[in-house]
């Protein structure tokens, strides 16, 4: 493995590790805003790890909007 697929995997994993722990979407589009840089080269080193990536974040925005609301 080369140096720089090890790190676009570890870009990968620790912007992955957070995501599903999000609950608002607030929340996921401010730690989208402050990994910009991070996500920038993610995109620029393995397109198929940023996608894997941005369809996370896709699917946890879907699985917030789906929660059912705490207000009442």
């Amino acid at each position: 493995m080369t140096r720089a697929m090890s790190a676009e995997k570890d870009i990968h994993q620790i912007l992955s590790a957070f995501v599903d722990d999000i609950s608002t979407e607030e929340s996921l589009e401010n730690y989208w805003k402050k990994n910009k840089t991070a996500i920038g080269t993610l995109k620029q080193l393995n397109k198929n790890l940023y996608n894997n990536l941005l369809e996370q974040f896709k699917a946890q925005r879907k699985a917030i909007q789906q929660k059912p609301s705490d207000i009442t």
